[in-house]
């Protein structure tokens, strides 16, 4: 069956198909999407999230950062209503809690998390939420692997030391000499990036146990529910939006053009296409090679900080980015499975195999694939 997982671990009883691997170390290997797409998907993915700091930077100072949000997530969700009826044969399988998961996944991960990123770079700066969302890579590898046990521990020790040596060097530099002019309104952009980075440790784990436990469910389709789920949050934000604005300048025409054309860039992009290569790479490998990555973001996001304000890195930034670079490169190379003709296949007996589907059982099958044999049809029938 396309999308389905190899996982040494236990098997999901409403698809008939292996789950989420809970056994120690389980390796995980996805057969519908190769380990390098991946890493390619996972990078492609956390590049394009690095823009939302340089959005929080150049947005005019008229425009309320919640208006930027409703206007993200109007763009996404109507995309997502756009393709609904492509998605709709996967998306009706989903029941009330799926749903409900949807809308979880975009008030934490997407709405809620773009609306903390935008505040905490006005409350404090771009630098300092930049630098703060940088631990996340060590907190989601750490938070992942104690609840997937993916890998040992001790395999992620040098690359989380790397990643924290590698921010350690961004951020030294900038904190010497910086002054604060509020440190009240300081210390609440710090804390709003924090609750946004935990929050985002959390449902990056989440959304890559959900994709693995309902294989039917492409990353394309489940990014379309996510989405859907987006779209009366957006709503909801509204009023916030207007009271920000009543109490800001009233926007000229330059700034509303400039707001919708921005909305509509961030919700395709930002939105759409990166959450689907974050699905893919969620599907492809462990989470704590895929929190290694969100490093990328990370070093995209100081040198896009770099690039707007046109000034060059100084050399414990770029001594940072070594850092913090080499150990994405271990991470990849010690959390990557081992892939052989054994590799992570639960062996099944003689005596439990089912019989192949034969012609004369095509009368038989249900709308959902399946056959009273138990088993789903995953690439037609045998023709014996």
């Amino acid at each position: 069956m396309p999308g389905r997982s190899r996982l040494s671990g236990y098997s999901d009883p409403r698809y008939g198909c292996p789950s989420v691997g809970h056994a120690p170390y389980a390796e995980f290997v996805h057969p519908s999407r190769s380990l390098g797409s991946g890493v390619l998907a996972g990078i492609g993915a956390n590049v394009i999230w690095a823009t939302a700091f340089i959005v929080g930077l150049v947005t005019p100072s008229a425009v309320p950062p919640i208006a930027l949000a409703v206007g993200r997530y109007t763009v996404f969700g109507l995309i997502a209503l756009a393709l609904l009826p492509r998605a709709w044969r996967a998306l009706r399988t989903l029941g009330p809690r799926e749903w409900a998961t949807a809308l979880i996944f975009a008030a934490i991960g997407n709405v809620g998390q773009f609306v903390l990123v935008l505040l905490s770079v006005r409350f404090a700066d771009g630098a300092t939420s930049t630098i703060v969302y940088g631990v996340l890579p060590v907190a989601l590898a750490i938070w992942g692997n104690l609840k997937r046990r993916e890998v040992p521990m001790r395999r992620l020790v040098w690359p989380v030391v790397l990643t924290v040596a590698g921010l350690a060097l961004l951020s030294g530099e900038s904190f010497v000499g910086h002054h604060i002019a509020s440190p009240g309104r300081y210390a609440f952009g710090v804390a709003l990036a924090l609750v946004g980075m935990l929050g985002w440790a959390w449902y990056s784990e989440a959304n890559a146990t959900f994709l693995e436990r309902h294989p039917l469910i492409s990353s394309r389709d489940w990014a379309g529910a996510v989405g859907i789920g987006c779209l009366p949050l957006a709503l909801l934000l509204i009023p916030a939006a207007a009271a920000q604005h009543r109490a800001q300048p009233a926007l000229g025409a330059a700034d509303w053009l400039w707001l919708i054309a921005v909305s509509i860039v961030i919700g395709i992009l930002l939105s759409w296409v990166a959450t689907v290569l974050w699905n893919i790479a969620s599907l492809a490998l462990p989470v704590s090679l895929a929190a290694q990555l969100i490093v990328v973001g990370t070093l995209a996001g100081v040198v896009m900080v770099h690039l707007v304000t046109m000034t060059w890195p100084n050399r414990w930034e770029v001594s940072g980015l070594a850092v913090s670079t080499a150990g994405v490169l271990l991470a990849v190379r010690v959390t990557l499975p081992k892939r052989g003709p054994q590799a992570s296949v639960t062996p099944i007996s003689p005596s439990a195999a089912p019989e192949a589907v034969r012609l004369s059982d095509v009368g038989q099958l249900d709308h959902t694939g399946g056959s009273d044999l138990g088993m789903p049809v995953e690439h037609g029938l045998d023709p014996a």
